[in-house]
């Protein structure tokens, strides 16, 4: 449970600091709507996606792995951003590059608050924090990048040695019978 903790309280972090910095971008299909983006606990669908229906500007927090050791539990974590840019530059039928530059700027500003923050639940956020474009896949006027990232959340290991300890408790008690 402490992996989704983690994510549900990575999920409230980018939901306040989107309010509290009044992030707003483009709506898809408008040219002069802006919403707040969309910010929920899911992966990206497979490669052959297209995203008709898919709301977009949105921040999907994606669990990637999980590396569970005897004294750490590092946690890869992807968030998924997407922003719309679907203009074109001024007398032309040339796609503009606004949602490109939309994206580049809410990965930034995630960047800088996750870092000013770090601590999310039980979870501790460790760099680097690398960041790319998905430009194979998908084309104007989505806009689709990531970012990924370890933290570090309580090793299951004190779960496990209590399990350990019960048993022998219980062995104990039956040897006594």
């Amino acid at each position: 449970m402490t992996i989704l903790k983690t994510l549900n309280s990575l999920k409230d972090f980018l939901n306040e600091i989107i309010k509290k910095q009044n992030i707003k971008l483009q709506k898809e299909d408008t040219e002069d709507e802006f919403v707040y983006p969309y910010v929920e606990i899911c992966y990206f669908p497979h490669k052959n996606f297209t995203p008709f229906g898919f709301s977009s500007p949105a921040i999907l927090i994606s669990f990637d792995g999980d590396s569970d050791g005897a004294n750490e539990n590092a946690l890869d974590i992807r968030l998924i951003c997407s922003t719309y840019g679907g203009g074109y530059y001024e007398n032309t039928a040339i796609p503009d590059n606004k949602g490109y530059i939309d994206l580049i700027n809410l990965m930034e500003r995630l960047k800088i608050a996750l870092v000013d923050r770090w601590t999310f639940g039980s979870g501790t956020l460790e760099k680097p924090i690398n960041m790319g474009m998905y430009d194979t896949e998908l084309a104007w006027p989505y806009w689709y990048g990531y970012m990924n990232f370890t933290m570090q959340i309580p090793a299951t290991e004190y779960a496990i040695n209590r399990d350990f300890e019960k048993q022998k408790e219980m062995e104990d008690f039956l040897h006594g019978i």
